[in-house]
């Protein structure tokens, strides 16, 4: 699945429902692995390919990062 465009109203379409039938938005899909949410994401990214980060070097800076999602 490639990238959705919200102003043609595609994460309501067929194709994009028989991936996320909730439709939601953002979705990822990694090594055969659906994700929703932003959050998920994320942290599945993070974990999964940790270089480069996502998030910055400083406990503090991280959650005020993560206070933002």
């Amino acid at each position: 699945m490639g990238a959705i465009n919200l102003a043609r109203h595609e994460q309501w379409n067929s194709e994009y429902a028989v991936v996320d039938p909730q439709s939601v938005v953002p979705l990822s899909q990694d090594k055969g692995l659906t994700i929703g949410q932003s959050v998920a994401i994320s942290e599945y990214l993070e974990e999964t390919y940790p270089n480069p980060s996502l998030l910055p070097g400083d406990q503090a800076v991280r959650a005020r990062v993560r206070s933002f999602a």
